[in-house]
């Protein structure tokens, strides 16, 4: 149990936390008890955040000690603590595993059992050093090095807990920031449209459309179930946990009144919205299962050949300009991810606040989402009238249902 609250002389924030503690009794015995400790601090946002990793420890198991009992601590040690005070201060799961994956190239680099003893600027020089960077990489090694600065100034903060370790010494201002990559622009709604033209397969059409109405992620489109669709009240649900949620919570977007109209003569139906069973070829269902969904890079193949036979240029749908490319780049992987730039890019062309824009593609994950999440009513939500004034601003596409190729007629 972890308590907060006022110290004795009324200035200061105590916190008090109890843990059972084994010792041995004259006779040999062991005598189980409780033992309380206590904590002061001069504000409450510390005691606050001290209490947090209290908690956090004793849901993991561990239990605090005194500076005195804890040797020097690992570069591994203050990496989990770092990572497990993000995740008891609320961050968000992308952010977990950035700093993850940030802290473990160090880790692999210095190694996960050396002293914190050893952390100095010329440690980080070459850590910094050993980065690759050309091109893209510049940006990626600046940040693993502002990270690792982060959680050794957040270690310092708490010698209580990680003895040894020594005053930070910042090297990041000493080092030229990287230029700011260049943007391409993304396609426009007018573009969608030329595209969307070329996709001559039924289903690949219907995604594409859905895509377009919603800035969904594709993952997110092909994880649709036709119980998440309120024509009724005029709003999909997005839920937590589905494939492409990617830890966000679940949350509501308002349906176009043009969508409504196409997704009335789709359905309704039950189970997913574009079930295997819809394609007449294809990748075949591992489990077997004619209404499982679809993974999203099954629409890679099929997009590139549409955004080229609609003669887009290549620098507003792909990841990364063909003449820019490294042998390590991804070639085309925005191909179905600029469906959401296109539809974020045309609301605020349109006027829209950026805020709300974000609230409608999932960019914004923060406490401000609770306000118009699916769990309850979201039309009753003070954000949800900006949202759907969002929505309306995207122009309606008059919706085609292209005609598979007919198979030739084999020879005889």
């Amino acid at each position: 149990m972890v308590s907060v609250g006022p110290y004795k002389d009324g200035k200061s924030w105590e916190v008090r936390w109890d843990r059972w503690e084994t010792t041995l009794a004259s006779d040999g015995a062991e005598v189980r008890r409780r033992r309380m400790h206590s904590r002061k601090f001069t504000h409450k946002k510390d005691a606050d955040l001290f209490a947090a990793e209290r908690r956090r420890d004793q849901e993991f198991g561990r239990a605090w000690r005194p500076e005195t009992d804890i040797p020097v601590a690992s570069l591994a040690a203050i990496a989990q603590g770092y990572v497990d005070f993000a995740v008891s201060g609320g961050k968000s799961t992308a952010t977990v595993r950035f700093r993850c994956s940030m802290l473990g190239s160090f880790l692999a680099w210095a190694g996960r059992d050396r002293p914190v003893t050893d952390l100095s600027a010329s440690l980080l020089d070459d850590f910094h050093s050993s980065l690759p960077r050309q091109g893209r990489q510049r940006a990626t090694a600046r940040r693993k090095l502002l990270e690792v600065e982060r959680a050794w100034a957040w270690a310092a903060s708490r010698r209580d807990r990680y003895p040894g370790v020594p005053a930070p010494q910042l090297i990041s201002p000493e080092i030229e920031a990287p230029p700011p990559v260049a943007s391409t622009g993304g396609p426009t709604m007018a573009d969608l449209d030329a595209m969307l033209g070329h996709l001559v397969v039924a289903w690949h059409h219907r995604v594409g459309v859905a895509l377009r109405y919603t800035g969904l992620r594709a993952s997110q489109v092909l994880g649709l179930e036709w119980g998440d669709i309120h024509l009724d009240r005029g709003f999909i649900t997005v839920r937590a946990g589905r494939r492409g949620s990617k830890g966000s919570p679940t949350r509501a977007i308002p349906i176009h009144p043009a969508f409504a109209t196409v997704l009335a003569t789709w359905g309704p139906g039950e189970g997913c919205l574009f079930p295997r069973s819809l394609a007449r070829s294809g990748p075949a269902p591992s489990n077997r299962d004619p209404n499982a969904s679809f993974r999203g890079d099954v629409l890679d193949a099929p997009f590139v050949r549409a955004w080229k036979a609609a003669e887009i240029p290549e620098e507003r749908w792909a990841a990364i300009p063909p003449e820019k490319r490294t042998i390590t780049d991804r070639a085309n992987r925005k191909q179905v991810h600029a469906f959401r730039a296109a539809v974020k890019n045309e609301m605020l062309r349109k006027g829209v606040d950026l805020g709300v824009a974000d609230l409608v593609v999932g960019h914004a994950m923060d406490p401000t989402m609770a306000a118009y999440t699916a769990q309850g009513i979201p039309e009753h939500a003070p954000l949800w009238p900006r949202l759907v004034a969002a929505v309306a601003t995207l122009p309606p596409y008059v919706a085609r249902e292209p005609q598979e190729p007919e198979p030739l007629p084999a020879f005889r």
